[in-house]
C-alpha cells in the first residue's frame, strides 16, 4: 500500500498540465480511431501520406506539442519528481509507436522491398528457424537471434516481427539515453532536457528499417551510461562491468562499423583525463578496449566478404579511388539539373534535421574548445562528450569522401547523430544555466525537429523519396518466379534479384539455388523509342544478347512521380502497354500488379 501511495503522490498536476495530457491522450485515441476507419491498402501506394486525411498527421504534432509543452514546463520550474514527466514521455513514446506501425497498421505486406535491407536479414532469420544455425555468411548474427526468438515465442510471421524489432529500438533509444543522462547529471530537469531529443525520429527513415547498423548505435549509449557509472561514480563496480561486456559483445555480433567506433569513444575517455583537473581520479577503460578490440577482430577477419571489404576500404583511401558518396551525390546533382529552389527544398526536406543537430553540436564544440583553451574550467561531460562528438564528425567526414559502401547520408552521420542527442542537450543546459528564458529556444527547437519528422520519416514527393511498400502481390509474383525459374536463365532487371531470393529462401538456400541476374536498369519506356522490341534495346543498352526474365510492377509506371516535376521529362519512366505488341516479351506470370516477364532473345 505504500509503494501505491507513493506512485500516486508523485503525480501531481496543476490544471494546465492535466489540460494538455487530455488533449493529448484525446488525440491518440482519434488517430487510431482514424487508422480503423481507413482501409487498408490494396496495392502499391506512391506514398503513404497519401492514404490518410490531410489532417491525421497534424494530430501527431499536436501531440507533441502537448506531451513536450508538459516537459518543458517542469524544466522551467526546474521540477525534481520524475512523476510530473511520465504520463507525457508515455504520450509520446505511443505517438512514435503508432507512427512507425502505420505501415503495418495500414495493411503493407512489408515495409521494404527491393534494395531493403530486412530482405535478407528475414532470409537469416529463416536460416536459423530452418538450419538450427546461423551459416558461414552471417557477418552480425544478433538481430537475426533477437527475430527468431520473437518468432518463437510469439509465433508471428517474420513480417511483423521486423515491425516489432525497429520499433522496440525507436522506442528504447529514449530510456537509454535517460539512463545514459542519468550517469552524468544529478538534476531531473537536465537529464529530461537531453531525453527530450532522443524523443524525436532523429535516425529518420532508419526508424522503419531493420537495420543493424543503426540498431546497435541506439545500444551504445546504454553502455556508455554503465562505463560512467562504473567509472565516474564508483558504483557497483563489478555488476557494471559485467554489463559493459555483455553489451559490448551485443553489439560486436550486431554490425562491425559500430564496434570500430566504440572503440574510438571509448579512447575518448582516455585521453579526456589529460584535460579535466582530477579527471585521473577516473578508472580509463583500456580493458573493455582490448576486449572489443579482440573479438572483434576474431570475428570478423574470419570471413572472406569482410576482408575483402577491408581491402576495399584501404584502395580508396590509400591506392585508388572508388565512388564515395560524395562524387556519387554530386553526380545524382548535376544529372537532375535542378532549379536552386528546387535543390533547397530537397535538401531541407532530406536533411533539415541534421543542419540542426550537428549545428548545435558545432557551437557546443566551439564553446567547449574555447574554454579549455582560455584555461577555463570545464565539466568532465562537457570535455567527453567534445571529443565523443569530434570523433562522430570526423567518422562521418571519412565516410563521405572514400568508399564504405553506405549511400545514405543518415547512416554516414548515425554516430555523430546519437551523440548530438547529448550534445545538444549540454549545450542548452549551460545556456539555460545563464538565462532561464532560453527554455523557449529550447523547446522551439524540440518542436521543429518532432514536426520535421512527421513529414521525413516515411518517403514520398516531399522528399523524392520511393515508397518502400512490398505488397502481396509482389511478394507472390517474386517467389512465383524465384521458384519456377529455369537455371540457366538471366534476370535483367534494377531490383536485386539475389536479395529477394534470401529473403524467400534464407541465405544458404538462395546460395545453394543461385540466381543468375544482371544488375541493370532497363531501358526508358522499355526502349520502344529507339528499338523494335525490349530484347534488341537491352542488347543495345545493356550488352546482353540471350533470352532473359525481367518483372513488372505498378511503382515503376508511377514512381517518377516522387521526383519534382522539372525532371520528369529526363527521369526514366515506363508504360506497360509499350510492349503489348513486343512479340519478344511473354508474360509467364501476372497476378494484376505484378508480372514476370519472359524475353526471348531477337
Amino acid at each position: 500500500m505504500k509503494i501505491l501511495r507513493d506512485i500516486t503522490t508523485t503525480f501531481e498536476f496543476d490544471n494546465l498540465s492535466k489540460i494538455f495530457l487530455s488533449l493529448g491522450y484525446l488525440a491518440l485515441f482519434t488517430i487510431a480511431y482514424i487508422i480503423y476507419k481507413t482501409p487498408n491498402a490494396t496495392g502499391y501506394e506512391l506514398t503513404i501520406y497519401n492514404a490518410f486525411p490531410s489532417y491525421f498527421f497534424l494530430l501527431f504534432i499536436l501531440i507533441y506539442f502537448m506531451g513536450f509543452s508538459i516537459i518543458f514546463k517542469g524544466i522551467w520550474n526546474r521540477t525534481e519528481k520524475i512523476g510530473s514527466f511520465v504520463p507525457a514521455i508515455i504520450l509520446i513514446l505511443l505517438a512514435n509507436g503508432v507512427f512507425l506501425s502505420l505501415s503495418n497498421l495500414h495493411g503493407y505486406w512489408l515495409e521494404g522491398r527491393g534494395e531493403g535491407d530486412v530482405l535478407a536479414h528475414i532470409g537469416y532469420m529463416k536460416d536459423i528457424i530452418i538450419n538450427g544455425n546461423i551459416g558461414t555468411n552471417n557477418y552480425y548474427p544478433m538481430l537475426h537471434l533477437i527475430g527468431v526468438i520473437i518468432f518463437y515465442f510469439a509465433n508471428i510471421s517474420l513480417e511483423n516481427i521486423s515491425t516489432i524489432i525497429y520499433v522496440f529500438f525507436s522506442l528504447s533509444f529514449p530510456l537509454f539515453i535517460y539512463f545514459l543522462s542519468s550517469s552524468m547529471l544529478n538534476n531531473m530537469w537536465e537529464r529530461l532536457l537531453i531525453t527530450s531529443f532522443s524523443l524525436t525520429l532523429i535516425f529518420s527513415l532508419f526508424h522503419l528499417r531493420v537495420h543493424p547498423s543503426i540498431w546497435s548505435i541506439i545500444i551504445v549509449p546504454l553502455l556508455l551510461g554503465a562505463i560512467q557509472y562504473k567509472i565516474w561514480k564508483q558504483k557497483r563496480s563489478m555488476e557494471f562491468s559485467i554489463i559493459i561486456l555483455i553489451l559490448a559483445f551485443l553489439i560486436i555480433y550486431m554490425h562491425p562499423m559500430t564496434a570500430v567506433f566504440l572503440i574510438i569513444m571509448l579512447s575518448c575517455y582516455a585521453i579526456v583525463t589529460n584535460f579535466v583537473p582530477k579527471a585521473d581520479l577516473y578508472t580509463k577503460p583500456i580493458n573493455t578496449i582490448i576486449i572489443i578490440f579482440t573479438v572483434f577482430l576474431s570475428w570478423y577477419l574470419s570471413f572472406i566478404g569482410i576482408q575483402r571489404f577491408t581491402r576495399n576500404i584501404y584502395n580508396s583511401l590509400f591506392i585508388e579511388s572508388e565512388t564515395s558518396i560524395a562524387s556519387f551525390y554530386m553526380d545524382v546533382y548535376s544529372t537532375a539539373q535542378l532549379s536552386f529552389y528546387t535543390t533547397i527544398k530537397y535538401l531541407f526536406w532530406q536533411y533539415g534535421h541534421l543542419i540542426i543537430l550537428i549545428g548545435i553540436s558545432t557551437l557546443f564544440i566551439i564553446i567547449t574548445l574555447r574554454k579549455l583553451l582560455l584555461h577555463k574550467n570545464n565539466s568532465l561531460n562537457n570535455v567527453t562528450y567534445m571529443f565523443l562528438q569530434i570523433s562522430g564528425f570526423l567518422t562521418a567526414v571519412v565516410f563521405t569522401v572514400t568508399y564504405f559502401v553506405e549511400f545514405n547520408i543518415v547512416r554516414v552521420f548515425r554516430f555523430s547523430v546519437m551523440i548530438s542527442v547529448i550534445t545538444c542537450g549540454l549545450f542548452f543546459i549551460d545556456t539555460i544555466n545563464i538565462d532561464r528564458k532560453r527554455v523557449v529556444i529550447a523547446f522551439i527547437t524540440i518542436m521543429f525537429l518532432s514536426s520535421f519528422f512527421v513529414f521525413n520519416v516515411y518517403s514520398g514527393p516531399v522528399k523524392s523519396s520511393v515508397n518502400s511498400q512490398m505488397t502481396l502481390m509482389e511478394h507472390d509474383g517474386l517467389k512465383w518466379i524465384l521458384t519456377h525459374k529455369n537455371n540457366m536463365i538471366y534476370f535483367v532487371s534494377g531490383t536485386n534479384i539475389y536479395k529477394n531470393s534470401i529473403y524467400f529462401f534464407g541465405g544458404q538456400g538462395a546460395k545453394k539455388n543461385r540466381v543468375k541476374y544482371i544488375r541493370a536498369t532497363l531501358p526508358n519506356h522499355y526502349g520502344v523509342d529507339e528499338y523494335s522490341s525490349l530484347g534488341v534495346a537491352v542488347e543495345n543498352k545493356i550488352g546482353f544478347n540471350e533470352s532473359f526474365y525481367t518483372i513488372y510492377n505498378k511503382h515503376m509506371e508511377i514512381n517518377y512521380q516522387v521526383l519534382p516535376e522539372e525532371v520528369w521529362d529526363i527521369a526514366t519512366r515506363y508504360n506497360k502497354e509499350v510492349i503489348e505488341n513486343d512479340a519478344s516479351v511473354n508474360i509467364i506470370y501476372s497476378n494484376g500488379e505484378f508480372e514476370n516477364w519472359l524475353v526471348q532473345e531477337h
